[in-house]
């Protein structure tokens, strides 16, 4: 029985050894930080890995080519949020999902974080300019709301309610003045006798 093990065992070592001739150097030279594939520790992951029919494309070209999600990836939305949140075998923090509005791959934090120091969202020459600010958002900002709490008359009042209170005060003012237009040319001051 043993020889009989020892004879297979040499026959598949046969077919399975790799050829010396086959085997070459890498001839393409990479930085080693992006041949590590932790995308837990780095934040990257393979586009072939995600994109089944990758032949070679940058995520541009991807995003060229399809309409609909072409990875394979989840459409992160609030209702996928919960469950990742509930998930009671795995801790998840971030996710990777496809954005079907903007045709972009997401990270979607589940978790808050806080930033200690400034922020940055995009880059601009104008950072230099400002010097007491936290954050620096170099683009239009979409927000529900903002409280300004340096002011102690308004910080309980949103900066929209606030807008809107003083267009209101506009356009009264703005007809006032039109309708004291209007008695200034019908009644003239002086009349000539």
């Amino acid at each position: 029985m043993h020889q009989y093990l020892t004879y297979h065992q040499e026959q598949h070592k046969q077919y399975c050894m790799i050829n010396n001739n086959t085997i070459r150097n890498c001839s393409i030279a990479f930085p080693a930080i992006q041949g590590l594939i932790n995308e837990h520790a780095l934040g990257k992951i393979f586009i072939k890995n995600i994109y089944q029919g990758w032949q070679g494309d940058s995520i541009n070209q991807i995003k060229q080519k399809h309409e609909t999600n072409p990875y394979t990836l989840r459409i992160g939305m609030p209702t996928t949020d919960q469950q990742l949140k509930n998930d009671s075998v795995y801790f998840i923090l971030h996710y990777l999902s496809y954005n079907p509005m903007t045709k972009d791959v997401e990270m979607r934090e589940l978790l808050p974080y806080r930033n200690m120091e400034k922020m940055y969202i995009g880059q601009s020459i104008d950072e230099k300019v400002y010097k007491n600010y936290k954050l620096f958002v170099d683009g239009n900002v979409v927000a529900d709301d903002i409280y300004l709490k340096k002011y102690d008359a308004i910080k309980n009042i949103p900066l929209g309610q606030l807008v809107v209170n003083l267009i209101e005060k506009v356009e009264k003012l703005q007809l006032e003045i039109s309708q004291l237009k209007r008695q200034a040319i019908n009644n003239p001051t002086y009349i000539k006798q």
